[in-house]
C-alpha cells in the first residue's frame, strides 16, 4: 500500500478474468482496482484544484525515450474544461492540448484522489484498470498547432 498523503491511501487488487464490452468488441480481461481510502468527490477535486485543467479523456497515450525513463506524450481528446475559481468555467477543443511529462511529474504534486473507482481500458491491454480521479499540480500542457493536424 503506498501513501500519497496523510489520509489518501492506494488500495490495488486483482480479480477474476471477466468479459468486458466496448465500442462492439469483446474483451476478456482481468481487472485490476486501484482505489482511494477517504478520497474526494469530483467536486471536492475542481475546487481544491482552484485554477487549473480538467482533463476527462486522453488518447494517443505512448512513452518516450523508453518505457523506463517515465517519460509519455498524449493527447488531450474530449470532456475536458478549464476550471476557473474551483468550478467548470469552459470546454477545451478536442486534439488541442498535449501532455509532454514524466511519470514522476504526475505524482510529485498530488492535491488529491478520487473517491470513486472508474473503468480505464487500455487498447490491446489483457487487463481493465478501475481507478480514481487524481488532481495534480504542475502538469506541463503544449497547445497542438491547428495546422499541423491538417492532411494534405
Amino acid at each position: 500500500m503506498a501513501t500519497l498523503g496523510r489520509r489518501e491511501r492506494v488500495i490495488v487488487g486483482a480479480g477474476t478474468v471477466v468479459a468486458l464490452v466496448v465500442g462492439g468488441y469483446l474483451f476478456l480481461v482481468e481487472p485490476l482496482l486501484m482505489r482511494a481510502r477517504d478520497g474526494k468527490s469530483e467536486r471536492e477535486l475542481i475546487r481544491a484544484v482552484g485554477e487549473g485543467i480538467y482533463v476527462g479523456r486522453v488518447w494517443y497515450t505512448y512513452p518516450i525515450n523508453g518505457q523506463r525513463a517515465g517519460d509519455f506524450t498524449c493527447t488531450v481528446s474530449g470532456d475536458s474544461y478549464l476550471i476557473r475559481d474551483g468550478v467548470l468555467a469552459a470546454p477545451l477543443a478536442p486534439n488541442a492540448l498535449r501532455i509532454n511529462a514524466n511519470i514522476e511529474q504526475v505524482f510529485a504534486h498530488p492535491i488529491g484522489v478520487g473517491n470513486r473507482a472508474e473503468p480505464a481500458l487500455v487498447w490491446g491491454a489483457p487487463e481493465a484498470y478501475y481507478v480514481s480521479a487524481l488532481a495534480a499540480g504542475q502538469i506541463p500542457f503544449a497547445a497542438i498547432d491547428p495546422s499541423s493536424s491538417v492532411m494534405e
